[in-house]
């Protein structure tokens, strides 16, 4: 595989990865496009190389488990852009615009007086962290 070569060995994609990539019917399922296709196997790499960075060994390994959470995230991805059609902004779902919880003039619940956000809560709305 060229990813091999091209790294001077130094990044590899085992067997079961590659089998996966092929044949998962989830991945499949993504009908991704070539540009698609490179973008996730840059981010399968991503992932392998921080988890090879976090434990000291020099040559990364992309498994299952990193291509298995790019899918996840994509599936993630294309679910919130269906459930979000172009030009919708999920924040602005509020309907009730008399009800700001943060009493100041603007209709950001949870920004404070600088805009920023003062939520102590953090999510992913893609998935990738469930």
């Amino acid at each position: 595989m060229p990813i091999e070569r091209d790294s001077a060995g130094k990044c590899y994609i085992p067997v079961s990865a590659r089998e996966y990539i092929f044949n998962a019917a989830e991945v499949k399922a993504l009908r991704w496009n070539g540009r698609e296709i490179r973008n996730a196997l840059q981010t399968a790499v991503a992932l392998a190389e921080t988890e090879a960075a976090e434990g000291g060994v020099e040559t990364v390994t992309v498994t299952e488990k990193h291509l298995r959470a790019v899918a996840k995230m994509s599936f993630g991805f294309r679910d919130f852009l269906r459930k979000h059609p172009r030009g919708e902004n999920p924040d602005d779902q509020d309907d009730d615009k008399d009800d700001d919880k943060d009493q100041d003039d603007d209709d950001d619940d949870d920004a404070g007086p600088d805009g920023g956000d003062e939520s102590d809560e953090v999510g992913c709305q893609f998935g990738l962290y469930d």
